[in-house]
């Protein structure tokens, strides 16, 4: 495949944000993964401490932990972080309310620290890893994009023949914010050059409107 000057410059760049974006996605993992075990750390000794309380007020007497009291959190635990999956596939399925009752305040907080942990893969998922040869087309995809300034999306097969391959790469430029999606009223999804690309990256010049 050959490249144009452009491109390539462009392929170096992206080269570039990309393992910028990657490092940041490490960092935030990292940070999603300390957080979330301190707070279930802090939620384990809370509740032995709490635990332990109840039995010296009814038994009248320092009495040691329950000998299940691990399993039975780890498996509170589990239920937790399921019913937080469960109930982000809910709401990723149904139109945000437009007022919250209490009951679903509740919930927010009991599945608070379950979210943090899920926030974990969310931060991972992130993550986005293109070969050499990937960087090249979508290089070229954003070329034709800042020279035509608008490239419909059914028309993308011409820079990446490969399905899989252009869904990869245009979910990675548009998580980078390299590029977005423009729906128009005729219904037509058309890519732009995103208004919040990373500053630096040189773009070629748009084509001259056709009078």
């Amino acid at each position: 495949m050959q490249l144009s000057k452009t491109s390539l410059i462009l392929a170096r760049s992206l080269r570039k944000y990309f393992a910028r974006h990657n490092w940041q996605v490490l960092g935030f993992t990292f940070l999603t993964l300390v957080a979330s075990t301190l707070l279930w750390g802090l939620l384990y000794f809370g509740s032995l401490l709490l635990c332990l309380l109840v039995r010296a007020l009814i038994y009248e007497g320092d009495l040691p932990a329950p000998k299940g009291f691990p399993f039975v959190f780890g498996a509170i635990a589990a239920a937790l972080i399921f019913s937080a999956w469960f109930d982000h596939v809910l709401a990723a399925s149904e139109r945000p309310p437009d007022r919250r009752l209490v009951a679903e305040i509740v919930l927010d907080i009991v599945l608070a620290i379950p979210r943090t942990t899920l926030a974990i893969y969310g931060n991972l998922s992130a993550w986005q890893w293109l070969s050499r040869r990937q960087l090249e087309l979508a290089a070229r995809l954003v070329e034709r994009v800042a020279r035509e300034r608008k490239v419909p999306m059914h028309a993308t097969p011409v820079d990446i023949p490969n399905d899989r391959e252009r869904e990869k790469i245009v979910f990675a430029l548009l998580l980078l914010r390299i590029l977005d999606v423009q729906q128009e009223e005729n219904g037509v999804a058309r890519l732009r050059i995103s208004p919040f690309r990373p500053e630096g990256l040189k773009l070629p010049d748009p084509a001259p409107r056709r009078s």
